[in-house]
């Protein structure tokens, strides 16, 4: 069903092998495991995976890669379903290499923003922000790269459908109300934004590279 280029209804239902590419496999395989990991031996999990800001100051930069996949049970499950339904209709739009170098750009910026967070907190509330360990950050990264990418498609939400811009907008703003609670967790929802500056300064920089082949070419053309 279709009602003009940018109304389009997605109404198939993807098979399994469309929702299990390959970059979201390998993303919840090591979500799984990382989640053994916080299960049975915790101590290795948040000392040494999940982000402390300290360790990351004194070297251990790999905690910035390897926090996402820490998580409890209810991480694992919300992040999982992201990673899986929306994390796959990025990477069929834009490929595995480009899906996972979005995956660990958001990771990166919002852990550094933990960080940077971990010692703003003390001043005001006298308590130490505990080791970052979630995929959230990286999970809104998705949700907000959906938004921009499919931008006025039309999905189904349950009963009624739904843009995929105003999608993302909807679980930014009840991760925004959630974290009212807590405020550090609107780290983990800066990731959309992060994800969208991303997005938005790749296709700038592919553009202007593009216009400079295009450039390039034009001259020899003239040369012959």
């Amino acid at each position: 069903m279709a009602y003009g280029p940018e109304q389009r209804i997605e109404l198939a239902l993807p098979t399994p092998a469309r929702f299990l590419t390959p970059g979201v496999v390998a993303l919840l395989v090591l979500m799984i495991i990382g989640y053994a990991l916080f299960s049975h031996f915790n101590d290795l999990a948040m000392w040494h995976l999940a982000l402390n800001p300290a360790a990351v100051l004194s070297g251990g930069v790999w905690q910035l890669l390897t926090y996402p996949f820490v998580s409890g049970a209810c991480g694992l499950v919300w992040n999982s379903v992201i990673v899986l339904f929306l994390g796959s209709a990025i990477e069929r739009e834009w490929r595995t290499r480009s899906f996972l170098a979005l995956w660990v750009v958001v990771g990166i910026v919002c852990g550094l923003l933990w960080i940077g967070v971990s010692f703003i907190v003390p001043l005001f509330t006298n308590a130490l922000l505990p080791a970052g360990m979630t995929a959230s950050g990286c999970a809104y990264g998705i949700v907000g790269a959906f938004g921009v990418l499919f931008y006025r498609r039309r999905f189904w939400f349950f009963f009624w459908t739904i843009e995929a811009q105003q999608f993302a907008w909807l679980v930014v703003a009840i991760g925004l109300v959630i974290g009212i609670a807590w405020p550090p967790m609107w780290v983990w929802v800066a990731g959309a934004g992060v994800a969208y500056l991303y997005l938005k300064l790749t296709w700038g920089a592919r553009d202007i590279w593009a216009g400079r082949r295009a450039a390039q070419r034009s001259r020899f053309e003239g040369l012959g």
